[in-house]
Parts: structure tokens; C-alpha cells; sequence
């Protein structure tokens, strides 16, 4: 089995000749700008692959979008309401303990309040269900 890389698919036909190299075997990565994991199957079906055909070629879909980090030479403790903590989905009984800070602005990040970025990542795993 290989491993074969695409840059980045844009069109039609790279992304068909990449769901044909699946079919021998072969295991395929490669990117597509969408907003999500799951809108990457819309998405292609959206540049006209037919259905059938990408959910018979994926495995795993990965999405990344890269967030600022707060500066850690100016942050402050932000008081934010436990209510609101919850509202985003953060459990009771962690919203307590958790501590949000705020870049206040400084030399070493050029008083924005932001030093640096982090990944996050959100993974979709193409289950039987998802195929159907």
C-alpha cells in the first residue's frame, strides 16, 4: 500500500483522480478549504464527485483552524459569570474551577494582547451511519 499526498484539491478531476487511486488500495491526503469536517462532504459533492463515490473513499475527516494565543507576559484573569461558562457547554461542576484571561497589551506582543497561535482540531471519523 502507498501513501500519496495531494496538496490541495480545487477541481473536479484532481479530486476524481484521487478517489480512483482509493479504489486500488491506496491511502490518499490531501486538503480542501470548507468551514467544517462535515461540510467537506457537501462540499465535494457541491464540485460534482457523486455521493457513492466519496463516502466510499473516506476514512477520517480532519478540520484546523488556528487560533490566537493570549499573550502570556500581559494576560489578566477576565471575570466572566459561571451562567455564561455553562451556556457554552462547559459541565457545572467544571465552570468553577476555570480561569479566563484577557491580553491586556504589551512590548512583547505588540500591545494586541496576542502572542502566538494554537491548532484545534475537529475530527470526523465516517462511520457506517454517516455513509448511509
Amino acid at each position: 500500500m502507498s501513501i500519496i499526498v495531494i496538496g490541495e484539491m480545487r477541481d473536479p478531476e484532481t479530486i476524481m483522480a484521487a478517489l480512483e487511486v482509493t479504489d486500488t488500495g491506496h491511502k490518499v491526503f490531501s486538503t480542501l478549504h470548507t468551514n467544517s469536517a462535515a461540510a467537506t462532504i457537501s462540499r465535494l459533492a457541491d464540485m460534482g464527485i457523486e455521493p457513492f463515490l466519496v463516502v466510499a473513499a473516506l476514512n477520517v475527516i480532519v478540520a484546523q483552524r488556528l487560533c490566537r494565543r493570549i499573550c502570556t507576559n500581559c494576560r489578566d484573569v477576565e471575570n466572566v459569570p459561571i451562567s455564561e461558562l455553562i451556556a457554552c457547554g462547559i459541565a457545572p461542576s467544571s465552570a468553577q474551577k476555570i480561569k479566563v484571561y484577557k491580553g491586556k497589551g504589551c512590548e512583547m506582543c505588540s500591545n494586541t494582547g496576542y502572542k502566538g497561535r494554537v491548532a484545534i482540531h475537529e475530527v470526523l471519523e465516517v462511520t457506517p451511519k454517516i455513509r448511509e
